[in-house]
């Protein structure tokens, strides 16, 4: 059937669920855009809602604000919403509107959305559909396959489907959801497959379901053409924070930034409402890799535009006096208007630090005595905190020695790691006081973890190594509340050289650090709490509203594509011949098979029956071929 868009009677039911009870302005702006196109509106709140919230609720569906305890997902919400309208009265209205949380918008009207389906002889319709697809990753609902359905972030269904009786039976059967996938599963993938079957009619206003060729889930995988090309009015959440396995399966897994600069470049929907939500809700790590947070930035100065009026300061601590030089020379790539504040810890170091730093091309350099006790660490958050509302951006760095690798130039590449991807150059330093100028939501950038020789495992292994637990003990004692996940890495200053805007950490600061907060030498290399320090950075930037990112100058990144590419090579050269070729995530659930301990335990069984049956040239045949399968894959003994 058709309506008239300009009589339409529309009712809305509108779900949200959120793990604090916070209703970020998102949600507002969305329901601000939804009400002009209905008559009335329900909106059901699963579990707890902050009472000023519920109030402003009010304003768009008085008397008609449920809050329920938080079962049965948004399937359970729509449910109470219905019940309390009545089966019944739903076939006076022209249109039920389901909608939820998961989804900003608009990003155009909805009333155009509206007026352009209205036309159509239909009896539901959505926004975007999911394409059938063999197998079924739902398999609750019995069915071989998953079929092609509207999703359910926006389902709105007209009067003939409301009226007619197997409407209110598909809600009589329905069983009890009490899991995402039971809600996927007998809810989402099987309404339309449900209806379709019964002959009534359907289609989407972006046109995803003739996309199948294209993509499965157009909304995930390719949210910028939809929303550029098509109108589409919303963008799922997930979109910039959806698992980065998922994207890999069929894109670059670029999808979430391009059409986050879209919406920012060419819209006018303000994605401070996207910045608010994500960075209270969501793990950092995940917004990083979906929004590409990091910055690779010329190591020469991007010429145009005027000097950002931001005050910059370097803040170097300096223990090692036999890095002076070292110390000066990067130091030298502070702009003319920065200062710089070095600490040390003796009389004579103090001495040498003016003689050498005085030479520096900046508005001032000032050199202050601290205790020895805390390091790095403790001369950034004590000896410096008296300067902290002095500046806006600050750029910390020290004289980076490590001592417990067998050579000096192994700590040596990791200190310049550090240092060259945070001031390689007075024209890169340049280029990063812009980006903090540009991006308001920018509070941290910082050199991605090492990987050269002895810290190779920093990526996947050592970047929590034993410090999950020391941190979250900091996190708690801190009061903070975004997430974090003993499965997701820090965003993290690995070595304690980064750049960051003094607003995003002062949160940190205000603590009220003293020197007696810190451990005494000697201190171990893993595992203590300057190494929580170090890894609480980016998540109290995160509660203050900020975003943290890689760092890297233009020059290093080209060393740093080269290595991984290498080891990434390297790596499939030893892996894909034992586990069989395939995409990377098939790779991934292949070798996760080979479970190092049940695999560990065989051989070293097999090991033991061997030397007692074998002669010992053969045995010793047997022990090279060991080594060229399990030394690259690590289940030796």
């Amino acid at each position: 059937m058709k309506i008239d868009d300009g009589k339409a009677r529309r009712l809305g039911i509108y779900f949200f669920y959120d793990a604090q009870g916070i209703v970020d302005g998102y949600v507002y702006h969305f329901l601000d855009g939804i009400r002009p196109c209905l008559c009335e509106l329900y909106i059901v709140c699963n579990g707890s809602v902050e009472e000023a919230a519920l109030e402003r609720f009010e304003r768009y569906a008085a008397g008609n604000v449920l809050v329920r305890e938080n079962r049965g997902l948004d399937v359970g919400a729509y449910r109470a919403a219905i019940e309390r309208v009545g089966f019944d009265r739903l076939g006076d209205y022209d249109e039920l509107v389901l909608m939820n949380a998961t989804v900003f918008g608009p990003l155009t009207p909805f009333t155009e959305m509206f007026a352009s389906m209205s036309v159509r002889d239909l009896d539901f319709w959505g926004i975007t559909s999911h394409a059938g697809v063999e197998g079924n990753p739902f398999p609750q609902n019995g069915l071989k396959d998953l079929p092609e359905h509207i999703q359910s972030h926006f389902l709105v269904l007209r009067k003939e489907l409301l009226r007619s009786p197997s409407y209110r039976e598909y809600w009589d059967s329905l069983p009890e959801i009490r899991t995402y996938e039971d809600s996927v599963s007998h809810y989402e993938c099987t309404f339309t497959r449900h209806f379709a079957a019964l002959g009534f009619q359907w289609a989407t206003y972006t046109g995803t379901e003739h996309l199948a060729h294209v993509s499965a889930q157009p909304i995930m995988t390719m949210p910028a053409v939809l929303v550029r090309d098509r109108r589409c009015p919303i963008v799922k959440r997930r979109c910039f924070f959806q698992d980065r396995s998922v994207l890999l399966n069929d894109t670059n897994g670029d999808q979430g930034r391009e059409v986050f600069e879209y919406i920012r470049d060419h819209l006018e929907y303000d994605v401070e409402l996207i910045w608010e939500n994500l960075l209270r809700t969501c793990n950092h790590a995940a917004l990083r890799r979906c929004l590409q947070l990091d910055h690779v930035l010329p190591d020469r100065l991007v010429q145009g535009g005027t000097r950002p009026a931001l005050r910059v300061a370097l803040w170097m601590h300096i223990y090692y006096i036999d890095l002076l030089p070292e110390c000066f020379r990067y130091a030298g790539a502070m702009p003319e208007y920065a200062d710089v504040i070095v600490t040390t810890d003796a009389p004579e170091k103090k001495r040498q630090i003016v003689s050498m730093f005085s030479g520096l091309s900046v508005r001032k350099v000032e050199v202050i005595m601290i205790e020895n006790r805390g390091r790095d660490n403790s001369a950034l958050l004590v000896g410096c905190a008296p300067f902290l509302d002095e500046y806006d951006v600050v750029c910390f760095a020290h004289d980076k020695k490590v001592g417990h690798l067998r050579y000096e130039v192994q700590g040596r590449s990791f200190a310049e790691h550090c240092y060259r991807n945070t001031l390689q150059s007075k024209g890169f330093v340049e280029n990063v006081v812009r980006a903090f100028a540009e991006e308001p939501r920018l509070g941290l950038l910082c050199p991605p973890p090492p990987y050269a020789s002895a810290y190779y495992n920093t990526i996947g292994i050592g970047d929590w190594g034993p410090n999950f637990d020391n941190t979250k003990e900091l996190y708690d004692r801190l009061g903070l509340r975004v997430p974090i996940d003993r499965g997701e890495e820090p965003v993290a200053p690995f070595g304690s050289v980064f750049w960051f805007r003094t607003r995003a950490l002062a949160g940190l600061f205000q603590y009220g650090w003293r020197y007696e907060d810190f451990p005494e030498e000697p201190v171990d290399f893993d595992g203590t709490f300057l190494h929580a320090v170090e890894r609480i950075y980016p998540f109290v930037a995160q509660q203050a509203g900020y975003y943290s990112g890689w760092l890297l100058s233009s020059s290093f990144a080209s060393v740093e594509l080269t290595n991984y590419h290498y080891m990434l090579r390297q790596l499939n050269i030893r892996l894909i011949p034992i586990c069989g070729s395939g995409d990377f995530n098939e790779l991934c659930r292949k070798v996760e098979r080979l479970s190092p301990g049940p695999l560990r335990a065989c051989y070293l069984a097999l090991k033991r029956w061997l030397e007692a049956h074998l002669p010992e040239k053969a045995f010793q045949t047997l022990k090279k071929l060991k080594k060229w399968v399990f030394r690259h894959i690590g289940i030796g003994p």
